[in-house]
């Protein structure tokens, strides 16, 4: 990987976003929590950004599916 090289995490489009701010984790702790358990790999998370930006697919359809398919997953990154 080339941190000096737009993209070069594999994402070969599009902007990528960011979650939190500096006060976000007073107003939504349980959510702070959540976002600090979440674990995706890179070759899972590319599978994902394929289907929406490659595939077509909408966004929440493609995050529907990921929910319904990992539901002990993210239940547990609320703990």
């Amino acid at each position: 990987m080339n941190p000096d090289m737009k993209y070069d995490c594999g994402k070969p489009f599009g902007w990528i976003k960011k979650v939190g701010w500096k006060g976000g984790e007073a107003k939504w702790p349980h959510a702070y929590q959540a976002i600090r358990n979440f674990k995706i790999d890179n070759a899972e998370m590319g599978k994902l950004i394929v289907d929406v930006d490659l595939n077509g697919r909408e966004v929440d359809a493609v995050v529907a599916d990921w929910v319904k398919d990992n539901e002990a997953r993210w239940k547990a990154w609320l703990q």
